[in-house]
């Protein structure tokens, strides 16, 4: 199945080779009499009954490894060795879990057997130098199989591991933790029993450890259990876990249930082939079709309502492989007199959730949105620009709650490389016109293009200000030299249009910078704008120049 939207090729990969044929298949031990799950619709009904009676919990480890092989076994990248993932070996994974996922046991503290579990697991992955940016890295089963494709482990599946082998030893009160970029492991402090699962809002009783720390040598082994403020001692930080984004302000998602574990697991499922830039971009479709069914039992359950994330991942499941379900008109809780598809609606539910939740901390929401109307409105037609105004009010809030947080090069280098991305997106979909790229985009309305302007500009503003309370230029997209930066964004906008938006905006505009010389630069008739007026004053009113970044 091949769909093109602009220039990106959506391509979805539906291999029909059987599973026994894969080495996945093979490397595990099979008895006469297994039981498989045959199909999606039985795969449904056993998540269901397992994640809805109390032994879930039992089954945790079991999931994790189930998920992580039908990962596996459809996302290599030679075509010839990604299979149906049905039928699913149910039995053989069972018995894998059981051999050979042993962490050892402790009477230590938690914290000290969190430190053991972590290292003991990394002991069992495949080492390489760097496996931050693993693919397909993210369960159990990688951590029992990764020899197979030669893969390591990820952050997530580090943390996710970890949780998994405490519960099993019986600390049932073991949180899996995560930010936007970040997962690592909390627990209740002293005086809380080891196997108190109950759902707790008191959050502020737990500690934390880091596990998610890739190699064996000494030194990174004691990195491992230690609290994540220690973490910002020890690189003599200037942040705090509540200053940084990469800890989410200490306004993390605490998934300390077995089913919120699990749609962690379901969320961070990567349906991802291979992609090449804006060209191509090849999905798996029939693991799309299992992440998006089981993220659908438990958001029916009312499992995901805490969980911005989640909501967002079942939203790109449909927008990709789109249920009936999917395209549902509903109307939007607070917002009774619009109706809209039931895949936008969850988008909404998970901006709304992080704003009642998670003190609005989150960015990626605001950027799932976006992309949907960006996306939407390449779909519809030039005819529907207020797609194109939605999209870049949402882009806008994400810049907003990222100016929110101080800048470290290690804590918010992925969330500068989001906006980049958000600005090639902006540039490329948005401002150009959709048949040349070199060519400006021909408005319909010059009421919606003012809007997307102004949208722009509070997009920019308070990109401008997180520099300028981080009190550094970082950003690479704030120059004027940037292919995709302010600078070729605002050159694509007519400029009558460019004076009208800075005029009703300008009451919004907070950046120093953005009332001085680059605004003016930004409202000429030429776009032209010299490293100088991306200079920020000092409070002394003295400049300070760019320094080159890591």
């Amino acid at each position: 199945l091949l769909i093109v939207l602009d220039m990106v090729e959506y391509i979805y990969d539906k291999p029909n080779g059987n599973p026994k044929d894969s080495s996945h298949w093979q490397s595990l031990n099979h008895v006469d009499g297994d039981n498989y799950i045959e199909s999606l619709d039985e795969l449904k009904e056993i998540f269901k009954s397992d994640m809805l009676s109390s032994s879930g919990n039992q089954r945790l480890s079991l999931w994790s490894c189930l998920i992580g092989y039908c990962e596996a076994v459809c996302t290599h990248k030679q075509q010839s060795f990604r299979y149906d993932p049905f039928p699913i070996p149910i039995d053989a994974l069972q018995r894998l879990v059981d051999s050979e996922f042993k962490p050892p046991s402790s009477t230590s503290t938690h914290r000290k057997t969190a430190q053991e579990v972590s290292n003991w697991i990394w002991s069992k992955v495949v080492t390489k130098s760097n496996s931050k940016d693993e693919l397909h890295a993210n369960s159990l089963y990688i951590v029992l199989r990764g020899k197979v494709d030669g893969k390591s482990l990820d952050c997530f599946g580090s943390a996710l591991v970890t949780v998994i082998g405490l519960r099993q030893l019986g600390y049932l009160n073991s949180t899996l933790t995560l930010s936007e970029d970040h997962a690592y492991e909390s627990h209740p402090s002293m005086g809380i029993a080891r196997n108190d699962s109950s759902d707790r809002n008191n959050t502020e009783q737990l500690s934390t450890c880091e596990v998610a720390i890739p190699g064996n040598t000494k030194a990174q082994q004691a990195k491992r259990g230690q609290e994540i403020a220690e973490t910002f001692t020890r690189l003599k930080s200037q942040l705090t876990p509540e200053t940084s984004w990469l800890y989410m302000g200490m306004s993390p998602v605490y998934c300390n249930s077995t089913p919120m574990i699990l749609a962690a697991a379901l969320s961070n499922t990567n349906c991802l082939i291979e992609s090449k830039g804006r060209s191509f971009e090849i999905n798996s479709e029939p693991l799309l079709l299992i992440k998006r069914e089981l993220l659908w039992i438990l958001y029916d359950a009312r499992l995901l309502e805490k969980f911005p994330f989640a909501l967002c991942e079942l939203g790109w499941s449909e927008e990709h492989c789109t249920s009936c379900r999917g395209n549902e008109m509903v109307h939007l809780p607070d917002l009774a007199s619009i109706s809209v598809t039931k895949m936008e609606a969850l988008y909404f539910e998970a901006i709304q959730c992080s704003k009642s939740h998670y003190k609005d901390q989150q960015v990626y929401p605001y950027c799932y949105m976006g992309f949907f109307h960006k996306d939407s409105a390449r779909e519809e037609g030039l005819e529907n620009e207020s797609r194109i105004n939605i999209a870049m009010e949402n882009f806008a809030e994400a810049a907003r709650v990222a100016s929110g947080y101080l800048y470290e090069w290690g804590d918010t280098l992925q969330l500068t490389k989001v906006m980049t991305k958000v600005s090639e997106f902006i540039v490329y979909e948005i401002l150009s016109d959709a048949k040349n790229n070199s060519k400006s985009r021909t408005w319909l309305s010059n009421d919606n293009a003012i809007t997307t302007t102004c949208w722009l500009l509070t997009f920019y503003n308070y990109l401008l200000l997180w520099e300028e309370r981080s009190i550094k230029q970082f950003l690479p997209i704030l120059s004027g030299s940037h292919s995709t930066g302010i600078s070729k964004a605002f050159s694509l906008i007519p400029h009558n249009i460019r004076l009208q938006a800075f005029s009703s905006s300008s009451s919004c505009v907070t950046s120093q910078r953005l009332k001085g010389l680059l605004g003016k630069a930004l409202q000429a008739k030429k776009v032209s704008i010299s490293e100088m007026e991306f200079t920020i004053l000092s409070s002394e009113g003295r400049s300070r120049r760019k320094r080159k970044e890591r």
